[in-house]
């Protein structure tokens, strides 16, 4: 199991639409998807 499966999984456990979650994952060869910002 990758960790693209391991957080859909976690995601997929929480049906409030009003919560927000974060994931910082790194690795040797890592991109930035999005920046983090105070208002997420």
């Amino acid at each position: 199991m990758d960790i693209y499966d391991m957080v859909e999984d976690l995601v997929n456990k929480f049906d409030n639409p009003n919560v927000r979650m974060s994931f910082i994952t790194y690795s040797t060869e890592g991109h930035t998807l999005m920046k983090l910002t105070s208002d997420r």
